[in-house]
């Protein structure tokens, strides 16, 4: 269940449209939410969402596959994340502008005027796939992962399941969720009437999807969804019986806890265990405090350094590892009960943040915490990638980064000005833009600087109106780079969204930058059509200048005629592809001469209409 190596979970197979009983199911829709949000890891999870392939199967690195992948899913995916944690990315490609619609930054008001904005925290997927005769399948999936390159150590739990004529009342928590995230989406959003159709099917949906996994499971038995800090149907985890009744055994994994937290628990009964595995950075919290029948591990210096992975993957260099999961065992005599999710064990992650957790009920003789303890350990604690911590390790001293901290808590303030909006014009120069960011005057911030994320000039220091001049399209975006730095010289460096109304002629010259040339064309509709064998005389065949040549091109044109007229019986919704990539390209001169009348004549035979 939890070991390391063997029960590993690729974060790209989760997300794969299943196949059942032959049947190949697609994409319907997708809401992922995420704490902290690199764009490349976005990229590549529309590799399994758009294309069914595994995120390493090398199509994220080809534009035309990612072209294709993006194209094919950008509009049935919603992002959310929290305001202010889109890492800074040093390379953002053309494609990446696609995706600057599906992201929505959630910026959630302070609870308390004494303390800082709590985070959006929770790690969930919601999905729905249908086949072709109609069958839909649903997919929730709980995280404790964001969406990252992060190789920390991690939990997931799937679920699938069908929609019936009932209500499920455990499904109810998920409709009160998604009903928290509809309500998060900004009215200046450009973007809102398509995030909201797509939240709303989920909403009118899901409270009738059961999930059956555990019917015949005889280790967990049954399952309830526990959302966290939403305003309406919000599950109170400071009650719970972790909390308030008595336990014979209690393991907590946290990266991340408050030492009060982890000691409030219920009593203790004769022999209890109660084991806490966090990082070595949380241990001085515990100095000084009694820690009753408490027992602390940490991973191994020998993991976080890399001289060990918790995976077989060779890697040079290897790569840092820590703990990231968030799971607790509760066992009260023949009852246990597994809670996995986004929720530290910190008075932040009960009491304050908006989390998503999984509850799972078994028995003791199935699941337990010596069961738990040996999947992790091993047999043998001397080689375990995790250790028993020493009381002279709780005697270190913290490390606090207080100017970080300040300068998080001036960006968390800056994503959540009302009013800020970017503004685009044609520029005095042909096929030039201006972008205009206007913020409200009494919101403006010293030491606060911006730019788009494509533009390589000097950084636009914040005022009531920031201008960014003679832009190329492919370089105007809702998502613009900001950077914060104190007196001292620290900074801190993130991508915020920013309302932004483009020019739908950007997204066309993206689609061109890929599509460059007659062999790129070629390949791009064989891509669409599934026709392996001219995408392997693409890949494989002669340069591109003798692609432009009349000779090639009529050796390939029979086969895509062939393989359209197929593909429109077998997977009509194809066409729609083919004819915005022909209509998006059709002036520049990488169109084949013979495509239009050949083009031409299918839709005529077809009767079909574009």
């Amino acid at each position: 269940m939890l070991k390391l190596k063997e029960d590993r979970i690729n974060y790209g197979e989760a997300l794969l449209p299943p196949v059942k009983d032959g049947k190949v199911y697609k994409l319907e829709y997708a809401v992922g939410t995420t704490y902290s949000l690199d764009m490349q890891t976005l990229m590549a999870i529309c590799v399994p969402l758009g294309l069914r392939e595994a995120t390493d199967s090398g199509l994220a690195n080809n534009p035309m596959a990612l072209l294709k992948a993006l194209q094919e899913i950008t509009d049935k995916l919603v992002i959310f994340c929290d305001a202010g944690h889109i890492a800074e990315d040093h390379s953002a490609s053309k494609l990446m502008l696609l995706l600057d619609k599906v992201i929505c930054e959630v910026k959630l008001p302070k609870r308390d005027k004494a303390q800082g904005f709590p985070s959006f925290h929770p790690k969930t997927w919601f999905l729905k796939y249908s086949d072709d005769a109609g069958n839909e399948i649903y997919r929730v999936i709980v995280l404790s992962r964001n969406l990252t390159t992060s190789r920390s150590w991690d939990v997931a739990v799937p679920l699938e399941g069908k929609r019936g004529d009932n209500e499920n009342t455990k499904a109810k928590p998920l409709r009160d969720f998604i009903t928290f995230l509809y309500d998060q989406i900004q009215p200046n959003d450009p973007d809102k009437n398509r995030k909201r159709r797509i939240l709303n099917s989920f909403i009118k949906e899901l409270p009738y999807v059961d999930f059956p996994q555990f019917e015949n499971d005889k280790v967990f038995t049954d399952y309830q969804f526990l959302p966290l800090g939403i305003k309406d149907g919000a599950y109170e985890i400071t009650k719970d019986q972790i909390f308030n009744k008595s336990y014979t055994d209690l393991l907590v994994m946290s990266p991340f806890v408050t030492a009060e937290t982890v000691l409030k628990c219920g009593n203790p009964l004769k022999d209890a265990k109660h084991h806490l595995f966090t990082n070595a950075s949380e241990l001085h919290k515990f100095k000084g405090k009694d820690l009753g029948n408490l027992e602390i591990f940490r991973l191994r210096d020998s993991i976080l350094e890399g001289e060990f992975a918790l995976s077989d993957e060779e890697e040079d260099p290897p790569q840092l590892e820590d703990i990231h999961a968030k799971f607790i065992l509760y066992r009260q005599y023949s009852e246990t009960y597994l809670y996995l999710g986004s929720m530290n064990y910190s008075h932040s992650g009960t009491q304050r943040n908006v989390e998503m957790m999984l509850r799972l009920c078994g028995k003791n003789r199935y699941v337990n915490l010596d069961m738990v303890e040996r999947d992790l350990l091993g047999d043998d604690i001397n080689t375990s990638p995790f250790t028993k911590v020493t009381p002279d390790e709780l005697e270190m001293k913290d490390e606090p980064n207080e100017p970080k901290d300040r300068l998080e808590q001036i960006l968390r303030k800056l994503c959540r000005i009302k009013g800020m909006e970017g503004q685009v014009s044609t520029s005095n120069i042909e096929g030039k833009y201006d972008v205009t960011v206007h913020m409200p005057a009494k919101e403006i911030f010293d030491n606060v600087s911006f730019k788009p994320i494509r533009v390589n000039n000097e950084w636009v220091k914040m005022e009531e109106e920031m201008e960014f001049k003679e832009l190329d399209l492919l370089q105007l975006s809702e998502l613009y780079k900001v950077k914060i730095v104190d007196n001292e010289g620290n900074e801190i460096v993130r991508m915020i969204k920013i309302p932004t109304r483009i020019p739908e002629e950007r997204d066309r010259q993206i689609v061109k930058s890929v599509i460059s040339d007659k062999k790129a064309f070629i390949y791009y509709l064989s891509f669409i059509l599934d026709d392996d064998a001219v995408i392997a005389i693409t890949e494989n065949g002669s340069a591109d200048d003798s692609w432009n040549s009349n000779q090639v091109i009529k050796e390939v044109l029979p086969a895509i005629y062939e393989k359209m007229l197929k593909t429109a019986y077998s997977a009509p919704e194809r066409l729609k592809d083919i004819n915005k990539i022909y209509e998006a390209v059709k002036e520049d001169g990488v169109v084949p001469e013979d495509f239009p009348d050949m083009y031409e004549t299918f839709l005529k035979t077809l009767g079909i209409k574009c």
